[in-house]
């Protein structure tokens, strides 16, 4: 697994203009969300013998559920990562060089792209920063 920095990890979005930004580019939210988590699955590379390879998006709900558009999520963190069809991700896996170049270049566009959507602020934020 390779954890990636990024600016926009711990920034809040309203999770329908998330969720569209993302798809634009061609990650998918996971199947194993829940209302309060989720990730979003960008396939790196997908084989029919060996491993698959991902770059996970995950966020948190801060208000409201997740499915909602009107959901406020935050961006925790992103990774890459592998998978072994039956046995799950394998976060001990070496990401080949060529994969990890590729999921660099997207996570270093995420910012540019997820600009366009509105930033959302929550009354958590306004009430920690007026204590």
């Amino acid at each position: 697994m390779i954890r990636y920095e990024s600016p926009l990890i711990g920034q809040t979005f309203t999770f329908g203009e998330l969720r569209d930004r993302l798809e634009e580019l061609g990650f998918h939210l996971n199947e194993t969300f829940n209302y309060r988590f989720g990730a979003f699955d960008y396939v790196l590379e997908k084989s029919k013998s060996s491993y698959d390879y991902y770059l996970r998006l995950t966020v948190s709900v801060v208000k409201g559920f997740l499915e909602s558009a009107d959901a406020v999520v935050k961006i925790e963190e992103i990774y890459a990562i592998g998978a072994l069809y039956h046995h799950g991700f394998q976060d001990h896996l070496d990401i080949p060089q060529p994969l990890q170049k590729k999921a660099q270049e997207i996570v270093t566009g995420l910012p540019r792209h997820l600009s366009r959507a509105t930033q959302a602020r929550t009354n958590v934020e306004t009430a920690s920063t007026s204590l």
